[in-house]
Protein backbone atom coordinates (compact mmCIF):
# COMPACT_ATOMS: atom_id res chain seq x y z
CA UNK A 1 0.00 0.00 0.00
CA UNK A 2 1.32 3.43 -0.91
CA UNK A 3 0.67 6.52 1.15
CA UNK A 4 0.92 10.01 -0.26
CA UNK A 5 1.64 12.94 2.03
CA UNK A 6 -0.92 15.69 1.48
CA UNK A 7 -1.42 19.10 3.00
CA UNK A 8 -4.47 19.55 5.18
CA UNK A 9 -6.00 21.88 2.61
CA UNK A 10 -5.65 19.31 -0.18
CA UNK A 11 -6.95 16.49 2.02
CA UNK A 12 -10.03 18.47 3.04
CA UNK A 13 -10.84 19.50 -0.52
CA UNK A 14 -10.39 15.96 -1.86
CA UNK A 15 -12.59 14.63 0.92
CA UNK A 16 -15.26 17.19 0.11
CA UNK A 17 -15.20 16.22 -3.57
CA UNK A 18 -15.63 12.55 -2.63
CA UNK A 19 -18.46 13.34 -0.24
CA UNK A 20 -20.17 15.47 -2.86
CA UNK A 21 -20.11 12.45 -5.22
CA UNK A 22 -21.59 10.28 -2.46
CA UNK A 23 -18.53 8.07 -2.08
CA UNK A 24 -18.10 6.26 1.24
CA UNK A 25 -14.43 5.26 0.84
CA UNK A 26 -11.32 7.43 0.92
CA UNK A 27 -8.37 7.13 -1.46
CA UNK A 28 -7.00 4.26 0.67
CA UNK A 29 -10.29 2.33 0.33
CA UNK A 30 -11.23 2.90 3.96
CA UNK A 31 -14.68 4.17 4.97
CA UNK A 32 -14.88 7.77 6.14
CA UNK A 33 -15.27 7.97 9.90
CA UNK A 34 -17.77 10.35 11.44
CA UNK A 35 -15.19 12.19 13.57
CA UNK A 36 -13.01 12.84 10.49
CA UNK A 37 -15.98 14.18 8.52
CA UNK A 38 -16.75 16.50 11.41
CA UNK A 39 -13.17 17.80 11.16
CA UNK A 40 -13.75 18.45 7.46
CA UNK A 41 -16.98 20.27 8.34
CA UNK A 42 -15.11 22.41 10.89
CA UNK A 43 -12.40 23.19 8.33
CA UNK A 44 -14.93 24.60 5.87
CA UNK A 45 -16.76 26.48 8.63
CA UNK A 46 -13.50 28.16 9.58
CA UNK A 47 -12.93 29.38 6.03
CA UNK A 48 -16.61 30.35 5.72
CA UNK A 49 -17.55 28.04 2.85
CA UNK A 50 -21.04 27.38 4.17
CA UNK A 51 -22.44 25.76 1.02
CA UNK A 52 -19.85 23.01 1.41
CA UNK A 53 -20.70 22.74 5.10
CA UNK A 54 -24.32 22.05 4.23
CA UNK A 55 -23.35 19.27 1.82
CA UNK A 56 -21.01 17.66 4.37
CA UNK A 57 -23.51 18.00 7.20
CA UNK A 58 -26.27 16.36 5.15
CA UNK A 59 -23.88 13.56 4.19
CA UNK A 60 -23.03 12.94 7.86
CA UNK A 61 -26.70 12.89 8.85
CA UNK A 62 -27.57 10.38 6.13
CA UNK A 63 -24.45 8.22 6.33
CA UNK A 64 -24.52 7.67 10.09
CA UNK A 65 -28.29 7.39 10.57
CA UNK A 66 -29.49 4.29 12.42
CA UNK A 67 -32.88 4.47 10.70
CA UNK A 68 -31.43 4.00 7.20
CA UNK A 69 -28.95 1.34 8.25
CA UNK A 70 -25.84 3.52 7.83
CA UNK A 71 -26.32 3.68 4.07
CA UNK A 72 -26.52 6.64 1.75
CA UNK A 73 -29.83 7.12 0.01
Amino acid sequence: MTYILKTKDVLMKETFNSVKKGEVLDSNSKPYEEHFLKEVLQFFENIEEYEKCEIINNYIKNRFNHNVGYKLK
